[in-house]
C-alpha cells in the first residue's frame, strides 16, 4: 500500500508505513521489516527486520509465509541452523522459494541432519512451483 506514495515522497511512504505498522497491518509490518533488511529510510539492521516479519508470522495471514521465508533468508546469512526451521514453516505454507530453500537444507544438512530424501521431495515441489532453481536442481540429479 505505501508503496504507492513512493514516487511522491519518501517522507510521505514511510509516514504511511508507520501508520500501518501501528496498525499491526500485514502489509505495513512486512515492509517495516523489508526496508531494515535493505536499510531503505530506516537504519539496515536485521534484529529489527526479524522483529518486524515476526509480527507478519504471528498473525499468520496471507504473507506469514513470505515473512518467514525473509526470516530464514536473513538467518542464512549468519546461522543457518537457524534459517532451517524458518523455511520449513514457509514451505509448509505453499511458498515455492522456501520450499526449495528447506529441501536444500534437508539435503545439505544445515541443521547437523541430512535426510535426502525429504530434501530432495521439498525440492520437486519447488520445481513443481516453477522455482527455477529447483528446476535446474532436479535436472541435474
Amino acid at each position: 500500500m505505501a508503496v504507492l506514495f513512493e514516487n511522491h515522497s519518501e517522507t510521505v511512504a514511510l509516514k504511511h508505513v508507520r501508520k500501518l505498522v501501528d496498525l499491526q497491518d500485514e502489509w505495513g509490518l512486512l515492509e517495516m521489516g523489508f526496508r531494515h533488511t535493505t536499510g531503505k529510510s530506516v537504519p539496515k539492521r536485521q534484529d529489527k527486520a526479524i522483529f518486524y516479519l515476526k509480527q507478519v508470522a504471528d498473525l499468520d495471514g496471507k504473507l506469514s509465509a513470505i515473512a518467514c521465508f525473509n526470516i530464514g533468508a536473513i538467518y542464512l546469512r549468519a546461522e543457518s541452523a537457524k534459517a532451517t526451521p524458518w523455511f520449513k514453516v514457509s514451505a509448509e505454507k505453499g511458498y515455492g522459494a522456501a520450499q526449495y530453500n528447506y529441501g536444500l537444507s534437508l539435503v545439505e544438512g544445515w541443521n547437523g541432519e541430512v535426510d535426502e530424501t525429504a530434501g530432495l521431495e521439498w525440492i520437486e515441489r519447488a520445481a513443481m512451483e516453477g522455482v527455477y532453481e529447483a528446476k535446474k536442481y532436479t535436472a541435474t540429479t
